[in-house]
């Protein structure tokens, strides 16, 4: 009887591990941690140093870090990668951060609920994003 239950639990740990990656095992262009070095949004050339996009999956997590790089504040949404546009949405998640402030003020994008923008650059060191006139230069972190 020890040894039904042996081969039970074993089938049982097989099957979760089966289908513990469901992306069939591609984990996108866009996965890791994406620093913002400039951006220019309304004629304003801006350098960065504080400001990350991390993606995994279909999650997008900004975040904002303090001088010695822990996260400050941060707010998380989703994302769509279809050709060369990438759709963004953040959504409020505490009461701490809010995504109008971290994604319009401090990213500069126009709208924290529905970010629209061309991929111009994507490989495995750099992000970059157009919308009009704006731009947004991420490296690879």
């Amino acid at each position: 009887m020890a040894r039904f239950y042996k081969y039970i639990c074993m089938l049982i740990v097989l099957l979760i591990l089966s289908t513990a990656c469901q992306n069939e095992g591609d984990i996108g262009d866009f996965y890791g941690q994406w620093a913002l070095k400039k951006s220019c949004v309304n004629e304003e050339v801006k350098e960065h140093d504080n400001l990350y996009f991390s993606f995994q999956g279909k999650v997008v997590w900004a975040k904002r870090a303090n001088a010695v790089g822990h996260t400050y504040s941060d707010v998380f949404g989703g994302f769509i990668h279809q050709g060369d546009s990438l759709f963004m949405y953040f959504i409020q998640q505490n009461e701490v951060t809010s995504p109008k402030t971290l994604i319009e003020k401090e990213f500069g994008f126009a709208d924290c609920e529905n970010v629209r923008v061309q991929i111009r650059t994507l490989n495995a060191s750099e992000l970059f994003l157009v919308s009009g006139d704006n731009y947004w230069q991420f490296k690879k972190h």
